[in-house]
Formats: structure tokens, C-alpha cells, sequence
């Protein structure tokens, strides 16, 4: 790794200059003649639908051993690289070892990520002089990828310590840093809202967020609460436990049957006498958010109250939730 320092300004690069040109020898046969801004193929959205279906599953036939050690191997030379140094290739190498047992789609998706790499060769990330406090913005991408499962994604980095707490969605945000991580993992859980897989991914985020924070205070940085930025007012409301019951009154119109007799109707009903009917309450549709500890780091769905099947067991003014307002940029060059 190649560390270029300017005290003056206070910022240094981090890069590894002739990692990708040293890779290609092995594994690119020759450059692609096209450039290729774009790691990973991609679904363009449609606007308005009412239903949108997942990707379809890829059925053609599966690689051979040859053909399956290559992609491992390149995964495995590019994984290092995208969590060094360039994090835009974790979301195709996430894709490509979930599906590397397939032939024709996993050959398309690693050749469009090598000519990615071709056309960049040479990454770089930027920090900048902070008062070290950690900072992350955690994401989800609903329903994209194989067996309709969602990708959690969080953007850690250092920033200034917040003025004040708790910060509104409309104050001015903290100056954006180069990463220090990039979380980007598949969910296995298929989830059955938008809000589910926002609130798995808090889950995640916050899991990863536990040795940076411990790292920092050795160091000697002080942490006040982590800021986890958010861009879903749900998961939210379900993390800082503020969601609000919605109530409503609903009537048990169920006729048990009381033998009755009108002399304006002339109807009458034959049974039991009928139980008295009253106004009730519908229970919370959500659920209180409880986190607990256990022997392995899988999460599941609610379930007895429970967000989370995990391992993270930290008191709650370790992390703070807020509604991030707008979208920031990458430092990535």
C-alpha cells in the first residue's frame, strides 16, 4: 500500500498502485477494447409498476472445476482489493460467490467486472484530518439479488463529533470521509418489506460498528453515541422505539343467534343466546425492538420479540438512529 501524505493541507491517499496491472497478468487475456464504467450488470426500475418481479434464476449449466477454481481465485485476488482499497467492486464479488456455480451468467458478470477494472485501474481514497468520531450511513437494496434476497450496505467513516444531540434530519451533516469499511453482505432472510431489510441492515451495521468503536477508545478518541444515518422513517421509528400504536375500533358483528321476534320484521333467529359485543383495540402491528445475545451471528425475522438472533449486547447510548435527509457522495476517486 502506497501512502501519500500532505500535512499542510491535512489529508493523506491510500492506494496500491500496479495491484490491478499485476492481477491482469494472470487473469485478463487481453483489454477490453470498450470502457467499462460499471462493475455489475444491472435492472433498470420501472417507474409506477405495480408489481416487479425479482431477477429469474440462472439455469444454464454449471462450470467445471477449471472453470469454477478461475472465479474463485479472481474473487479472491479482488476481494482484498475492493476491501483495501476500491469498496464499488463488493457489491459484484457479493453476487458473483453467491452464484459462482453457474456458467454462462457468472462468466458475463466477471468478465464485465475485469473490464471494469481495466478501465480503473488504480482507485484511491482520500482522508481527511477529523476529530475521529465514527460516523456510518447504512442502506439496503430491496429484492436484488437471486432467491429474492436484499443486500444490506453501511458507509462508515471519521468525522467531526456532533454539536448536538439528538441531530434533526435538516442540520448541517458531518463532513464526509474515506471509508474506513464498507459493510455489503446479502441478507439470508427473505424479508417481506422494504422496512425489514432497512431495519436487518441497522442490525448489521451496528454489529460491525462494536470493534471499530473499542479500537477508537484504546487509541485514546474519545465516542460519544455512533451516529447511524438512515434514509427509511420506519425502521427508524422501530430502532429508537417511537413508533406510534395505531389504533382501531373494531365490532364483533358475528351473530351467535338469541331467538328474537319482531312484530315490524317478523324475523326471528334460532341458537344460543348471542355474547355481548364491544368495541376492542388491534394489537401493535409492530413489534418492540429488543436486542439480545446468542451463540451465533445469524438474524432472523421478528420473532418473540425478537429483532435479532445475533451478538450485539451494548448498552443503547452506544448508538444513536437519525433520518439522514439527502444522499452524500463517495470520496472514491
Amino acid at each position: 500500500m502506497s501512502l501519500k501524505w500532505d500535512y499542510v493541507v491535512g489529508t493523506v491517499n491510500l492506494s496500491m498502485p500496479g495491484y490491478i496491472e499485476k492481477a491482469f497478468e494472470t487473469y485478463l487475456d487481453e483489454r477490453p477494447k470498450r470502457s467499462q464504467h460499471a462493475p455489475h450488470a444491472w435492472t433498470a426500475p420501472s417507474y409506477g409498476s405495480k408489481v416487479q418481479l425479482t431477477p429469474p434464476a440462472d439455469n444454464s449449466e454449471q462450470l467445471d472445476a477449471g472453470g469454477l477454481t478461475r472465479i474463485q481465485q479472481i474473487i479472491g485476488t479482488l476481494l482484498f482489493y475492493g476491501h483495501a482499497i476500491n469498496s464499488t467492486l463488493l457489491v459484484a464479488l457479493g453476487t458473483l460467490s453467491a452464484a459462482q456455480f453457474k456458467g454462462t451468467a457468472a462468466a458475463q458478470a466477471i468478465t464485465q467486472l475485469l473490464n471494469y477494472c481495466a478501465t480503473h485501474p488504480d482507485a484511491t481514497i482520500r482522508f481527511i484530518a477529523s476529530n475521529m468520531h465514527l460516523h456510518i450511513h447504512t442502506n439496503t437494496s430491496y429484492l436484488s439479488e437471486i432467491r429474492a434476497r436484499s443486500r444490506a450496505g453501511g458507509y462508515f467513516f471519521l468525522s467531526d463529533k456532533p454539536k448536538k444531540l439528538p441531530p434533526k434530519p435538516h442540520n448541517t451533516p458531518p463532513p464526509l470521509n474515506g471509508a474506513i469499511h464498507v459493510h455489503s453482505s446479502i441478507m439470508r432472510s427473505v424479508l417481506s418489506s422494504a422496512t425489514e431489510a432497512e431495519t436487518g441492515a441497522l442490525f448489521h451495521n451496528a454489529k460491525d460498528a462494536a470493534p471499530f468503536r473499542i479500537t477508537l477508545l484504546e487509541l485514546g478518541h474519545p465516542q460519544g453515541p455512533t451516529l447511524i444515518q438512515t434514509d427509511d422513517a420506519c425502521a427508524l421509528g422501530i430502532i429508537n422505539d417511537t413508533v406510534k400504536q395505531r389504533r382501531s375500533k373494531t365490532m364483533d358483528m358475528r351473530f351467535i343467534g338469541s331467538r328474537t321476534a319482531s312484530p315490524k320484521t317478523n324475523t326471528s333467529s334460532i341458537g344460543a343466546k348471542a355474547a355481548t359485543t364491544s368495541p376492542t383495540s388491534s394489537p401493535s402491528i409492530i413489534p418492540r425492538l429488543t436486542i439480545a445475545t446468542c451463540a451465533r451471528g445469524i438474524w432472523s425475522t421478528y420473532t418473540d420479540q425478537l429483532l435479532c438472533k445475533g451478538v450485539l449486547n451494548l448498552p443503547r447510548n452506544h448508538f444513536r438512529v437519525t433520518l439522514r435527509s439527502r444522499p452524500q457522495t463517495s470520496r472514491i476517486a
